[in-house]
Parts: C-alpha cells; structure tokens; sequence
C-alpha cells in the first residue's frame, strides 16, 4: 500500500511535466514564429512545393548566373517571408549566385501552422527539391540561414553532408537560450547542438551590436563548429544590417570563403 502511494505521486508528477512541457512548446512557438500577414500577391516568380504530410509551401528561385554556380538555399528571419526578403534575393542574383528561399508554413503563401517540427519538415523538402527535382549538385549549395533561419539551417546541415558550406548570420546557441531559459524543457532549434554534426567549412557573421541576439551567442557557436570554420565579426552592425555594415566586405568574405 505504501509503495501503491508513491508510485501514484510519481504518476501524477509525471503528467503535470508532461502538461508543463507542452504548455511552455504552445507558448515558446507563438512567441518565436510571428508571420507577416500577406501573401505578396505582386511578387513574381513564386511556386508551391507539395508536402509529404499534405500542405504546400512557397519557394522563390532565381538560378546563378554560371549553370554550374553557387546556389544559396536561404531560411529567413522570425518576421521574414518571401516578400520582404526579395531585397536580399536579388543581391544575391546581382553577384552572379543562385538563390532559393521559402516560407516556412503558416508563412505568406505556405499552408499550415509555423513551429520548430514543420520548419524542419520543411527544409528537408526544399532540399530534396533542388537537389532532386532541380538536380542541382549537393556541393554547389550553400545552406543559408539568418536570425530565426540559422535554426533551420542548422539542423539541415546536421543532417545532409555534402553540401558546398554552412553560413549562419546572428545566429542563436539555441532559441531558449536568448532569453536565459535554455533550462526549461523543450528547447527550440539547439544549434549549439546541431553545429557539431556538420561535415563541411562554416562561417560564422555577426554583429557586436546586436541587441535581439547577442554576438556571445555567434562566438560560441563559433568556439563549438568543428573545423574548417570562420568567424566574421562585423564591427557596429545590429541584428538586422549586417550587409549593410559591412557593405563591400560581406561579398568579399562570402568570395574569399567559398574559394
């Protein structure tokens, strides 16, 4: 009988951490993922990839210049999506470099409901998009993420081997972590994780005024990426002017690290 009582504590602890996990994952999820609301119906150029699980997504590709060039597979910010980040995409382009973004779902034209699951599904969909359906080769895509996109990154690059580089800009050493609650359970996108699974060169860039993701963040990923790495610390730029601040560099850096 006195056992019977301890074991059904342990039972009743047991659910309410499992309530707790979940609540704190519904609530992490509404604060991270924050969608813009349009659809950018004036943007051209946009298609819809089919999911496994049904849903589609949007995806955005402009090819490089050289057939056989660079392509940039790109995962966009928290409150990104296709349309506003078409800036970014046709800098890109203008340097000669392919470039494919998408939005996550629940995102401009995407289906669905955003969350650290449906990212990661989505990802790997746009990979074997480009690598199967546009038979690009592995080692001519970069996997690109910035801010909130440096999660997704990440943990393709953790999982596809092969791939030309990993570049992550202001990225996190994991989602919980920004706020100082890397201990609550259910943590969103480690990266500090992921980063030591990836089998190709990393650079690393961040700003070391960056108030929505400290740069301590980037040199610890830095400090934990297995070799060959980078680290391009860029001097007065914020979260969200990185190539602004670092105007012709940021292509030269991109230049000398792809050599």
């Amino acid at each position: 009988m006195k056992y019977r009582k301890y074991f059904i504590r342990a039972i009743a602890a047991g659910v309410v951490l499992i309530v707790i996990w979940h609540l704190t994952g519904v609530l992490a999820d509404k604060l991270i993922f924050q969608p813009p609301t349009d659809n950018y119906p004036e943007l051209t150029g946009v298609e819809m990839l089919d999911l496994d699980g049904g849903g589609r997504i949007a995806i955005r590709f402009t090819p490089p210049a050289d057939p056989e060039g660079t392509v940039f597979l790109h995962c966009h910010g928290n409150a990104e999506n296709l349309r506003t980040l078409a800036w970014r995409q046709e800098m890109f382009r203008a340097r000669g470099y392919g470039f494919c973004a998408f939005d996550y779902e629940g995102y401009g034209r995407s289906s669905g409901k955003p969350g650290e699951k449906a990212v990661e599904d989505d990802v790997l969909r746009v990979w074997r998009h480009l690598t199967e359906e546009r038979h690009i080769l592995p080692g001519r895509i970069v996997i690109h993420g910035f801010s909130l996109g440096t999660g997704a990154a990440s943990f393709l690059a953790s999982r596809t081997p092969g791939a030309k580089a990993l570049i992550l800009e202001a990225p996190f050493t994991s989602t919980y972590a920004v706020a100082g609650m890397q201990w609550v359970p259910g943590n969103r996108f480690p990266n500090i994780d992921y980063i030591t699974a990836v089998q190709y060169p990393i650079l690393i860039m961040h700003g070391d005024k960056d108030r929505i993701i400290p740069f301590a963040h980037g040199r610890k990923l830095y400090e934990k990426a297995p070799q060959p790495k980078r680290f391009y610390h860029v001097q007065g730029a914020g979260h969200n002017n990185i190539i602004a601040a670092a105007g012709e560099n940021y292509w030269q850096c991109l230049k000398e690290f792809l050599k």
